[in-house]
């Protein structure tokens, strides 16, 4: 009696053990497909390996922390196909939150808020796990933050009503923040979802304004007319989110309804986004847009438009509607290169955002999103010896930025340095580049002299300004030009408190800028980088 009770028992434990080698072979098998993007198969694996897990779950009484992870990591992945479908309404906006599902018998859809709280709860159980933390020791702090961060995006965007502005700037007429911003939309998210995506010209508010703002310094000379700051050049502030609050209490006072947050599109990222999705056609205009021919499309002289006028807001409103349309459809893998392709763009700053919901607007700063000037990155546990901060602000109402080419170099001793730039205007003529340049350093550091094609600027404005995060810096601004097929050089020599032998430099980048190179001089030593971002230099290294 008790051999054949042990025989029992063995073939039970046998049995068990032979399940969970099963499920987990159909677990492997689940992840593999994901990562090919093979969505369907992933589910059909996982869906296989539920039913064990899940009776393995009920037998634990939902104690054990690693099961549990691996119960609700196949329930997720079983729930695949649907999953990539909610992502796709919520871009496409092809079913409001509150809407029925049309076809009853299907797999309900679940929101963006519900899917963010599903991930939550898994990963707050990997951190009760003991297994699993063993073999992913290195990833433990970045899963804690991804979780902290998503929540903040779950409570704060995922749930309720918002209304965001995305401003979309044509680096080509080079501006502060990216580039004069010509049209914008207006973009309503109802639990995550794409609610109402509406585009407008520029003028269209600001003709609605007809209150008087003081210009800053630069706008005022060359770009007001005397009629003061107005919404098309109130992204002068290369501090992000200081241009986005001018730009926000402009829509209010335009009588605009509440706005929660902008966001900076340059051309760059269409123009990169266009090489994923591929052309995207307007059957009514019979146009194809191309990365090739986009920045030709939509450009056209400002002169052409006024308030009322609906020609540019037309052809965005299409091209966009069709852009909206297409992404759902695209392959997962091409869905995933878009996700790379915006998470890259935010330190390249071609794509910023601002938000006036304290939490989001931290995380922003966070995950180097907003914009900010600062001279020392949270990386960092001093301030840098050094900062420089050179913005372009194109004053001459025309596109000439797309044929502007430039060299930084930085010559260091240890009281003085001289930062000089080599501009190059491949335009044809006429098509002058008329500049207004500014400089923006640390307040300790003083200019000494400004040259500019062999002369002596010997007028420039000068003012102490400050960034959202509370730092100050000197400001140095004044107007230059250079005429089409010609090139120049500006120098700036400027005094500074004695240098380390092994000085750090904090060189800011500006929004809508190629990538540059920077040649460094400094103890007989060359040091030559690409500046593609903001980057921090000592002349042992940089980054």
């Amino acid at each position: 009696m008790i051999g054949k009770l042990a025989l029992v028992v063995g073939l039970l434990l046998l049995l068990v053990v032979g399940s969970g080698f099963w499920a987990g072979a159909q677990t492997l098998q689940a992840f593999k497909a994901l990562k090919a993007g093979q969505l369907e198969k992933a589910a059909e694996s996982s869906q296989k390996a539920l039913p064990i897990v899940s009776l393995f779950s009920i037998l634990s009484f939902h104690q054990v922390p690693d099961l549990e992870v691996w119960h609700q990591g196949l329930k997720l992945l079983s729930d695949a196909p649907v999953i990539k479908t909610a992502l796709s309404q919520s871009i496409s906006g092809a079913q409001t939150p509150n809407s029925p599902d049309p076809n009853p018998l299907s797999t309900p859809t679940p929101s963006l808020k519900s899917l963010a709280t599903q991930v939550i709860t898994l990963s707050q159980l990997y951190q009760k796990t003991w297994l699993l933390q063993r073999f992913t020791t290195t990833q433990q702090a970045q899963i804690t933050q991804a979780t902290d961060r998503l929540e903040i995006i779950r409570d704060h965007l995922l749930t309720g009503d918002h209304n965001l502005i995305l401003l979309f700037q044509n680096s080509h007429e080079l501006r502060a923040t990216g580039g004069f911003t010509g049209s914008y939309a207006l973009l309503q998210l109802s639990e995550g979802q794409i609610k109402k995506l509406e585009i407008f010209d520029i003028y269209q508010p600001d003709g609605q304004f007809t209150g008087f703002v003081t210009a800053p310094t630069g706008v005022a000379e060359y770009l007001s007319s005397g009629n003061g700051l107005r919404l098309p050049d109130a992204n002068w502030w290369p501090d992000f989110p200081t241009s986005a609050q001018k730009i926000l209490a402009f829509f209010a006072l335009g009588k605009t309804q509440t706005i929660d947050g902008v966001v900076a599109i340059n051309l760059e990222l269409v123009i990169d986004l266009l090489k994923i999705t591929g052309p995207v056609y307007l059957p009514d205009l019979q146009t194809e847009i191309t990365p090739d021919n986009i920045a030709q499309v939509l450009r056209s002289n400002r002169e052409d438009f006024f308030p009322g006028s609906v020609a540019k807001q037309h052809l965005l409103s299409r091209f966009f509607t069709q852009l909206k349309l297409k992404i759902p459809e695209l392959a997962l893998n091409q869905q995933l290169e878009i996700g790379q392709l915006l998470l890259e763009s935010l330190p390249l700053k071609n794509l910023q955002i601002y938000s006036s919901i304290p939490e989001l607007e931290v995380l922003s700063m966070q995950v180097g999103a907003a914009g900010l000037q600062e001279s020392k990155p949270d990386t960092q546990p001093l301030p840098p010896d050094l900062y420089f901060f050179p913005v372009e602000s194109n004053v001459g109402i025309n596109k000439a930025n797309q044929a502007i080419t430039r060299k930084f170099a930085l010559d260091l001793k240890p009281t003085q340095a001289r930062f000089q730039i080599e501009f190059t205007n491949q335009n044809l003529a006429p098509t002058a580049y008329v500049n207004y340049q500014r400089l923006f350093i640390l307040p300790n550091t003083t200019i000494k002299n400004i040259t500019y094609q062999g002369q002596t600027v010997t007028k420039w404005d000068e003012e102490v300004v400050t960034a959202a995060n509370g730092e100050t810096f000197k400001q140095i601004g004044f107007l230059l030009t250079l005429p089409a097929q010609q090139t120049a050089l500006l120098s700036f020599e400027v005094t500074h408190l004695p240098l380390p032998s092994q000085p750090t430099i904090m060189f800011q980048k500006q929004a809508g800028l190629p990538s540059t190179p920077l040649e460094i001089s400094h103890r007989g030593a060359n040091q030559k980088l690409e500046i593609i971002q903001d980057t921090w230099i000592s002349l042992t290294g940089s980054r």
